[in-house]
């Protein structure tokens, strides 16, 4: 009776082991630990990571070095082999070395399981440096990333380690991408390598949602055990920019690789946090029935063409748009356009992005600025832009913004239409921006992905800006923000024409009259 009782009691372990892979991680599976092997006993992050591996997300991990990840990873593909029959499962590392070492932590943790798991379980059929087979049919590849093995796969699941050290980075994510096509499940983790890469680029998608994964991010802070005095000493060992790759507070910190960040970290860790989906995307063919305003379709736009909005337009508001115009590239940079409300309350609320041919983005920026009560738009005119107002002025745009401008060759002074920016006037729109998230800090900055991009913005040591690997976001608001001192001036009304092209000589415009009265009250113009 109490053998009955003893196998009736390991077939419900065993069936709870099926349902419950944190259970068997702390009963059944043995790790190896500097103070010697014992069972894992899982951390709250990575119970956390567990449970959205589980449910089949998929995941982008951006972590700090050594907090346990590949031990993770060696048990969630044997649970998922072990209680699974015929499961596929490839492991891609940067390195043979490497790959060995994470097949080996399955190996390790099979031969430790108890006697009953063992009965009861698939057998090993199969044992090499590259592979696991079991007797259920499942199977576990290991391999280096090189020569793109995942080309062709088809599994349950493909883990990448250490993504952003891969050196064919573009090409493994290439032939990885179909996996989540055909509804395998893919788990990318890495360390920071700096900006400008793969990992990087794949992040930001996933924190704007325009990506198949899940943004999961795991600091220094998430290894238990480490507190702020062990940080204390991590920053009297290391050089800062490799203490926030390696061990970074938050994703902030991580890709910050050199130069130095234009904008404060705390700042940008407060509006990161408030930032919030939008309401609606939008197609601006025909916004939708709960607007007012909608648009006769243009041809040929590509399917990037959608704009995010957090706040639809208001009857008697102002509004403006700054416009930072790409060449339109597949693989180029991107169009990109903030509108923003004017007034005491100035924010932003909506966002266009994307890869967009100079004059349809013209388009684009008609149907946005008409919506938004006509508002006055700056376009940024390096390269591609004067192509885009060009357009723009054909299409009949009443409120671009334009300047008087000394020609150089000349020395006539003309109409210059939109901003040009150059070493000497880039500081100053980018100034102008720090001090409108500072003030704005709460509320300023909806976007999770122009959040990403004001992270990543860095000076050099000439003094040079930039954002890695974009910064069209960036440049797009603080034209906005620059265009809000503009919105009323008399020069954009549509029914006025004035060479002026400021606010002060608004102001002062104002002062005359102000000062004009007569002691009989009567009007004079001076």
């Amino acid at each position: 009776m109490s053998d009955q009782l003893e196998l009736a009691r390991r077939e419900a372990a065993w069936r709870r082991g099926a349902t419950d892979p944190h259970w068997v991680a702390e009963n059944c599976w043995m790790i190896q630990h500097p103070q010697g092997e014992r069972l894992f006993n899982l951390r709250p992050s990575q119970a956390a990571a567990l449970t959205r591996w589980v449910d089949g997300e998929n995941s982008i991990t951006l972590k700090a070095r050594q907090i346990g990840w590949s031990t993770l990873v060696s048990f969630y593909v044997f649970w998922l082999a072990y209680w699974y029959p015929n499961t596929r499962v490839m492991l891609l590392s940067k390195g043979e070395r490497e790959a060995q070492e994470l097949l080996g932590k399955v190996k390790f943790g099979i031969e430790r399981l108890p006697g009953w798991v063992l009965a009861r379980g698939a057998r090993v059929t199969t044992s090499n440096l590259t592979k696991l087979e079991l007797s259920n049919g499942s199977e576990i590849l290991s391999l280096p990333s090189g020569n793109n093995p995942a080309r062709g796969f088809t599994g349950r699941l493909i883990v990448v380690d250490e993504f952003a050290f891969l050196e064919n980075a573009g090409e493994a994510w290439a032939s990885i991408e179909p996996t989540a096509d055909i509804g395998g499940q893919l788990i990318l983790l890495s360390t920071a390598n700096g900006s400008g890469n793969k990992f990087e680029d794949l992040w930001v998608r996933a924190q704007s949602g325009k990506s198949v994964f899940k943004p999961m991010f795991y600091g220094w802070d998430s290894v238990t055990e480490r507190d702020d005095a062990w940080y204390e000493q991590k920053q009297f060992d290391l050089p800062e920019w490799q203490l926030h790759q390696e061990y970074p507070s938050n994703p902030t910190e991580a890709f910050i690789r050199s130069g130095m960040m234009v904008f404060n970290a705390e700042l940008l860790e407060e509006l990161n946090n408030d930032a919030v989906e939008p309401e609606w995307t939008l197609n601006l063919e025909g916004p939708g029935p709960e607007f007012p305003r909608t648009f006769e379709p243009v041809e040929n736009l590509p399917s990037s063409s959608f704009v995010h909005v957090w706040e639809p337009p208001e009857e008697d508001t102002a509004y403006v748009i700054g416009a930072d115009v790409a060449e339109g590239l597949r693989h180029g940079d991107y169009s990109s356009a903030h509108v923003m409300a004017v007034g005491d309350d100035t924010r932003i609320v909506a966002e266009w992005h994307g890869h967009i041919e100079p004059d349809l983005f013209a388009y684009e920026l008609f149907k946005l600025g008409t919506w938004y009560n006509t508002a006055l738009v700056l376009p940024e005119v390096n390269n591609h832009g004067l192509t885009t107002v060009t357009e723009l002025r054909k299409l009949g745009y009443k409120r671009i913004w334009r300047r008087m401008a000394l020609n150089s060759a000349n020395k006539k002074r003309q109409m210059e239409w939109g901003w040009k920016t150059t070493r000497v006037t880039k500081p100053l729109m980018i100034d102008k921006l720090h001090k409108w998230l500072r003030e704005r800090r709460s509320d300023g900055v909806p976007s999770v992905a122009t959040c990403a991009e004001l992270s990543r913005f860095t000076r050099n040591s000439r003094g040079g800006m930039s954002g890695s690997p974009h910064d069209d976001r960036v440049i797009s608001l603080a034209l906005a923000v620059h265009a809000l001192e503009f919105a009323y001036a008399p020069e954009y009304q549509e029914e006025v024409e004035y060479p002026y092209m400021s606010m002060a000589w608004y102001e002062q415009e104002l002062q005359k009259w102000e000062g004009s009265f007569a002691e009989d009250d009567e009007w004079v113009i001076t």
